[in-house]
């Protein structure tokens, strides 16, 4: 089942849909900028793309971290760049209250990976008649977003994305190792995130993980992450042979 999303579809016999834009709003100038960039080169690439950029980012570490514009100005912002662009765009919501006010602007409601299980936050979304793209939480299996998708598709919504956001291992305890795992893994864990292909149906073939760290430094030949994609590059050689 395809997802329509304005003049472009996201599914099976359609091309890969992008997602591309700024984190978050950092002035209404910058963001018309952005977008207009990202517009030429979707149309000289012939590619499918939506713009994303938040208004409001409420998960940030500290308190004193900039979080955007706010609902209303930054609605304004994401109004200009579907006007001038003709890109279709998408934010992240958090609260209910903001569903119906930004469902009246983009074309795609984002819900964030830590609030993907929400129940009142997921029927405000798909209430407002918008495609729902929601971020598979870190905590949870691949297998557990088939009841997201229930909670949507019994708010009255079937146009539903999802997104895999990767696996949070401090949730998993140090024994029950996995290929590639750093060898100083405390009792909680690491704190990479793993995105395991072989969950999902589309990566059944034998195959390394991949991995990203909150903390990695620029890439480079004796960086932390130079060191696993030695250590991914050995797995994969090791998983060919094994196959």
């Amino acid at each position: 089942m395809a997802v329509t999303i304005g003049k472009l579809a996201c599914g099976s016999g359609h091309r890969l849909l992008w997602i591309a834009g700024p984190c978050v709003i950092e002035s209404h100038d910058a963001c018309l900028a952005i977008a207009d960039r990202l517009a030429q080169m979707a149309s000289d690439l012939k590619i499918p793309l939506v713009f994303k950029a938040s208004f409001d980012k409420a998960n940030r570490t500290s308190i004193h971290s900039f979080r955007g514009p706010g609902l209303v100005e930054g609605l304004k912002t994401l109004a200009a760049v579907k006007k001038k662009t003709g890109l279709p765009v998408t934010t992240d919501i958090h609260e209910c209250c903001q569903a119906a006010p930004a469902g009246e602007v983009v074309d795609i409601l984002q819900i964030p990976a830590f609030l993907a299980r929400q129940t009142d936050l997921l029927v405000a979304a798909a209430k407002t008649g918008r495609v729902v793209n929601v971020k598979k939480g870190q905590f949870m299996a691949p297998v557990d977003m088939k009841n997201v998708v229930t909670k949507l598709a019994e708010a009255g919504n079937t146009q539903t994305l999802l997104t895999e956001r990767g696996l949070d291992l401090r949730l998993r305890p140090a024994r029950q190792r996995l290929p590639g795992d750093p060898d100083d893994a405390g009792p909680e864990g690491s704190r990479d995130l793993r995105r395991d292909p072989q969950r999902t149906e589309a990566g059944r073939q034998r195959r390394p993980h991949r991995r990203r760290s909150p903390d990695d430094p620029v890439p480079g030949p004796g960086s932390r992450r130079g060191r696993l994609r030695r250590r991914l590059r050995r797995n994969a050689s090791a998983a060919r042979r094994g196959s």
